[in-house]
């Protein structure tokens, strides 16, 4: 179902010029931005590993002895959710060193400038997505404020002290980020990963990117354990981290399954697999519309 959710992200241009004859599509768009549908509370993920999200795009905030990185930014006025999240953690948002965009597109980067001007954080995405989001700016329904960027390349790493973030580009959009990084539950440290998107591509080229980023992924040498992904759903995570507030003393962390981890991305190259051999960009409007019906299910 997040995976609906986020081809209709990646068509918000198209969707935002048809609201204007599409009662049901302005309802949706209205509802992408109701705090009643996408209000989420902060919660815990692992000891220096939180969600600040919203119900449909996910944001976490790492703690490190270096200060706090922020995976990815929300947009708008989300911002300020994101804040009011670090605080009831008891984190202050001024101690923010780094906003990570994984990708250039507004949901993911919009609110970073926010970030950067307000406590002085510095934002990092590949020069690549630095592109994208600069071209979103063309269209006034998509446009967002750019931020001061310092790029960022495939396999390096953000050096936190007591946690190494690694950057691997995995291809969704041209410079999409999967970070690798440390999920720490009490004495046990287990290797976490962000994967910036899911593909909702359309040319041929694309999708042998984006194949081949999932291909990349599949043979990472590190052991991971744990998917906290850029839309909750891809990994059950409000489900799962739902059972963390009856966890007892001694029991397994529910968002360690390196099975499930694997599994998600066999699923994502079989989806990539047949995208690429159906090779049919369909139609636009058409793939709207099922997500829209789809969605408004989902709510």
């Amino acid at each position: 179902m997040t995976r609906i959710l986020l081809t209709l992200c990646l068509f918000w241009s198209i969707a935002v010029s048809a609201q204007q004859e599409n009662p049901e599509m302005r309802s949706l768009l209205n509802e992408l931005n109701d705090p009643a549908i996408q209000d989420v509370s902060a919660f815990r993920i692992f000891d220096n590993v939180s969600y600040v999200g919203l119900n449909w795009v996910s944001s976490y905030v790492i703690e490190t002895e270096r200060g706090l990185v922020l995976i990815d930014s929300l947009y708008g006025n989300w911002t300020s959710h994101i804040v009011k999240g670090l605080r009831s953690l008891g984190l202050d948002p001024a101690d923010i060193r780094f906003v990570i965009c994984t990708q250039g597109q507004f949901d993911h980067c919009g609110g970073a400038r926010y970030f950067q001007l307000k406590y002085n954080a510095s934002v990092l995405m590949t020069a690549e997505d630095v592109e994208l989001a600069s071209s979103e700016q063309e269209d006034n329904r998509l446009k967002f404020p750019l931020a001061d960027y310092t790029l960022v390349s495939d396999g390096d790493v953000l050096d936190m002290g007591d946690n190494q973030i690694v950057f691997v580009k995995s291809e969704d959009t041209p410079g999409m980020l999967t970070l690798v990084y440390d999920a720490k539950d009490g004495n046990e440290t287990h290797t976490a990963v962000t994967i910036g998107g899911t593909s909702t591509l359309k040319t041929h080229t694309e999708k042998e990117r984006y194949l081949d980023g999932i291909e990349r992924l599949i043979s990472f040498e590190q052991d991971v354990s744990v998917n906290l992904p850029s839309h909750h759903g891809d990994a059950e995570l409000f489900e799962r981290t739902r059972q963390l507030r009856e966890r007892s003393a001694g029991e397994p962390h529910v968002m360690v399954d390196a099975a499930a981890y694997r599994s998600n991305l066999a699923a994502r190259r079989d989806q990539a697999i047949e995208h690429l051999n159906t090779d049919d960009d369909g139609n636009t409007l058409q793939m709207i519309a099922s997500a829209i019906t789809s969605v408004v299910r989902l709510f």
